[in-house]
């Protein structure tokens, strides 16, 4: 015979069982869990250029990120609008302001040449908008970003990049996103399929 205070609690979670509705109630849980959206984030690349005055005096940083996205749950999500964070090697933190794609848009990079891209045929906050993000299913596209005060050379090194999507409900996804030293120096990069190149 169990004792007194293990019966009550044995009864209670019998009753709390029978009460959600058995396993039929235990799986609409489970399932409430695992299906609300989660998704996670993929850098492909980044492209920096100088953020200056008419007069050439530089003020902060042009990003352009290439990102892959997937939703790893299975219920569907629209991304409604998108913001970022970035983390410096020296553990600096920036808000980018998110700016527009306009067909056509070009990137000058610091060697004065022009990233050979057409930005405007993969837009990655287009892209989430129009279709969801369904679970499964990755999402590449450019997403085009302005900071104030940052040292454009700063964003060569080791670099975290923390997209913010706020979904169609309101809420918040954050993606963190790291990648490590390479040279962007060059015009003629990697091919990345369906990224508006070539």
């Amino acid at each position: 015979m169990l004792e007194p205070h293990i019966q009550i609690a044995w009864t209670w979670t019998v009753r709390a069982f029978w009460t959600i509705g058995g396993f039929a109630g235990v799986t609409k849980i489970f399932e409430w869990f695992t299906n609300k959206p989660k998704i996670k984030g993929f850098w492909e690349a980044d492209v920096v250029g100088n953020m200056h005055l008419l007069d050439g005096k530089i003020i902060g940083a042009h990003i352009m990120l290439l990102v892959d996205l997937v939703n790893v749950r299975m219920r569907p999500v629209s991304i409604r609008s998108w913001n970022l964070e970035i983390k410096t090697e020296k553990g600096e933190v920036y808000k980018a302001k998110k700016e527009p794609i306009t067909p056509g848009f070009k990137l000058k990079l610091a060697d004065g040449s022009f990233y050979p891209a057409d930005f405007s045929k993969s837009i990655l906050y287009q892209k989430t908008i129009d279709e969801p993000l369904v679970y499964g299913k990755t999402v590449r596209g450019w997403l085009r970003f302005t900071a104030l005060n940052i040292n454009p050379p700063d964003l060569d090194k080791n670099v975290t990049y923390i997209l913010i999507g706020n979904d169609a409900f309101g809420k918040i996804h954050k993606i963190k996103i790291k990648r490590t030293y390479f040279s962007k120096t060059s015009s003629d990069p990697a091919y990345y399929p369906g990224a508006g190149m070539g």
